[in-house]
């Protein structure tokens, strides 16, 4: 064999280098985080004084007369935020029954509105199955023996409780494998509704051999006889994305250059116009009840009332790329919308121009989701290279990076979520899925 050709797969390429390259700077970001775990004290008491520094700060300007506009935690968390660390780190199934509880990697991660469960998806390995699971949530103690010496040289222990996150799988498993499952949310029946036991999904085959789904199912019965569902047949339409609508007893689907609108008690379908555009990503408002906000491929953010009879969106917001994730915050007079070409920016809906954005991000074609916190404190996204990227959402500053604990790949960029009350408890951080394992990035 010429040497030429026996050499062939060695051979040294831009995309080697990068990934090389990109390696070496994920583990050297490693073994920074892990020194800085190894000076506990040291951090403990840099945190400390940090909090303490910005509690001086802020009483200081309400002594003076300034307007606390976001309060004492808010503050708090933006300050704490870059020394997140790593507290735990589990597999969803440590001791798998079978072949089905072998995941490969989290998808999606959507949390309830509690945050005491969390609704997954997964990809099973060496199958063409994916899993959709729910996790339950709940705060568990350690108890940590403490040890410390007076100035006599007397040892005293300190019995010290430490809480962490335990996670358990629970309920019926939903198993996909004719069908590529597109998009998960939760599906609360009413707007008190807080048993977090219903979901809707969307379903399409990439071979077109069958119709596209949407299946609304309650994933909190003990045997299969009590396990409802009911489908919505899409045909041959793209199913992209999916909301729910719990006010109306609606949801959306975002589909092939139009979005689709169906009513659940009375099954009737409408089709809204969205200037030939798929639909990738859509958010009902909360406050306006009738009001859908659809991203679109062609780069619109397109706002249907649903009390008109026209199926016309009302208003748009023109991007340079296709739009991926929408967020309304909490004023609904701004949106927050990321494209493929890695932008994110907060639109005023009212003047419908970017007064804001959050730089740094990476995507190229992926559609990767962002992420507000509950407190609308921070913003998080994990990029296409795989690091997770933390910034406020009060002024943009990019606040922390996370790397992978993985070697990086487009196959497994992480599902991630940040709170403030995990588990209805004081546990603040990072909840990241990536492959067949949860870590949490504590506050």
């Amino acid at each position: 064999m010429p040497s030429h050709l026996a050499a062939s797969s060695s051979n040294v390429t831009r995309e080697s280098i990068k990934r090389e390259h990109d390696e070496k700077r994920r583990i050297e970001t490693l073994c920074q985080m892990s020194e800085n775990r190894k000076v506990t004290c040291t951090l403990v008491h840099h945190r400390k004084l940090r909090s303490s520094n910005v509690v001086d700060s802020l009483i200081e300007r309400r002594r003076l007369g300034f307007k606390m506009s976001d309060g004492f935690k808010a503050p708090m968390i933006r300050a704490r935020v870059p020394f997140m660390n790593t507290t735990l780190r589990r597999k969803v199934f440590p001791e798998p029954a079978n072949m089905y509880e072998v995941m490969d990697h989290m998808h999606t991660m959507q949390p309830s509105s509690d945050y005491t469960k969390i609704l997954g998806l997964w990809s099973v390995r060496t199958t063409a199955v994916q899993r959709i699971q729910v996790l339950d949530l709940s705060p568990t103690s350690k108890f940590l023996n403490d040890s410390s010496y007076d100035s006599m040289g007397n040892e005293s222990r300190d019995v010290k409780i430490e809480t962490e996150i335990g996670i358990k799988p629970s309920g019926t498993a939903i198993m996909k494998s004719l069908s590529k499952v597109t998009h998960i949310c939760w599906a609360p029946l009413s707007v008190d509704d807080r048993s977090n036991s219903a979901v809707l999904y969307t379903t399409m085959c990439i071979l077109g051999r069958f119709p596209s789904l949407a299946l609304f199912r309650r994933l909190d019965s003990s045997t299969v006889q009590e396990y409802r569902s009911t489908e919505f047949n899409l045909g041959k339409n793209a199913a992209w994305t999916c909301a729910w609508n719990s006010y109306n007893q609606q949801f959306s689907i975002g589909s092939e250059k139009k979005a689709i609108l169906i009513d659940v008690e009375t099954r009737r379908l409408w089709e809204l116009n969205t200037r030939d555009g798929d639909v990738l990503t859509q958010i009902f408002s909360n406050q306006e009840k009738s009001l859908l906000y659809s991203g679109t491929r062609k780069g619109l953010v397109c706002c249907h009332d649903l009390r008109s009879s026209s199926t016309y969106y009302v208003s748009a917001l023109v991007h340079e790329s296709s739009v991926c994730c929408i967020q309304l915050l909490k004023d609904e007079n701004y949106i927050i919308c990321s494209t493929f070409s890695g932008r994110i920016q907060c639109w005023d809906l009212r003047m419908r121009k970017v007064v804001q954005e959050f730089p740094g991000h990476v995507n190229e074609y992926s559609r990767i989701p962002f992420h507000i916190d509950s407190t609308e404190t921070v913003l998080c996204a994990a990029g296409q290279d795989c690091y997770t990227r933390i910034w406020s959402l009060k002024d943009s500053t990019l606040l922390h990076t996370i790397p992978p604990p993985f070697p990086a790949s487009r196959d497994i960029i992480p599902a991630i979520r940040f709170s403030t009350e995990w588990a209805r408890s004081s546990q603040a951080g990072l909840l990241m899925g990536i492959k067949d394992e949860i870590h949490f990035y504590s506050l």
